[in-house]
């Protein structure tokens, strides 16, 4: 069936001039299918949206804490989230945030003491993201579209070595990139947790990125290639015999 799948796609895109994909990983992947230039144009963020200025003064006195750190995303099997609560189980001075909701939501309420949030969209969820302190993401399965809204909200984040958006995180600038290990994960969540310093200038290198995939760049370079496309397909129309 896969191969049968493929097949299809071939024809269906053999039609185009150009495929787009949102990932060098997927352009890697598709380079090695079609016989047709692939482009990488990346998702985007909303950077109005997400912004550290959703940040209160009061959001850490309600809960009591020092330090949050943030997970948003579907409560499923997929978010691989027994891993993150074994390493927020030995880490007593942060608390985790989680933001979302799923089948395991009350099974993971009685492994963890943290504070499920459950579901937030808006500004509600802005407001979650601009006042923690950083993002943890232990899931394979991530499109990247969590970790643009945390950076561009001045998170640094942490993700394993497994996951499908690594572009996104340069290691030791924007963010952690581990091996999928409890103990190492751990050790980066220590880092961001007792050094203000270093998530201070994490935090700065993570808006500065996330400012480059802001959808309004983003929307002027998919134009541009439509025009580039465009002008490159009338050239070859005209020179057919």
């Amino acid at each position: 069936m896969e191969q049968l799948t493929w097949n299809y796609l071939k024809v269906y895109y053999g039609q185009c001039s150009l495929l787009i994909t949102h990932s060098a990983s997927s352009k890697e992947e598709l380079s090695k299918k079609f016989e047709k230039p692939v482009q990488v144009l990346f998702r985007g963020v909303d950077t109005q949206q997400f912004n550290p200025r959703f940040k209160t003064k009061y959001f850490k006195k309600w809960y009591g804490v020092k330090t949050a750190a943030l997970f948003v995303g579907n409560l499923s099997a997929d978010k691989n989230l027994d891993f993150l609560i074994e390493v927020f189980k030995g880490l007593p001075e942060v608390k985790l945030f989680v933001v979302g909701d799923g089948d395991l939501r009350k099974e993971l309420e009685g492994k963890i003491d943290a504070e499920f949030i459950g579901h937030k969209k808006g500004n509600a969820l802005s407001k979650m993201y601009a006042n923690c302190d950083f993002f943890v993401y232990p899931s394979w399965n991530v499109s990247g579209g969590v970790l643009l809204e945390a950076m561009a909200s001045g998170l640094p984040v942490v993700i394993t070595s497994k996951s499908g958006a690594q572009e996104l995180v340069k290691d030791g600038i924007n963010g952690f990139i581990v091996n999928p290990s409890i103990k190492e994960f751990s050790e980066k969540v220590k880092i961001l947790t007792y050094s203000e310093r270093i998530r201070k200038k994490m935090s700065d290198k993570a808006k500065e990125f996330a400012k480059t995939r802001d959808w309004n760049t983003l929307f002027v370079e998919l134009f541009k290639v439509y025009e580039e496309t465009r002008a490159h397909s009338l050239v070859v129309m005209k020179e057919i015999p």
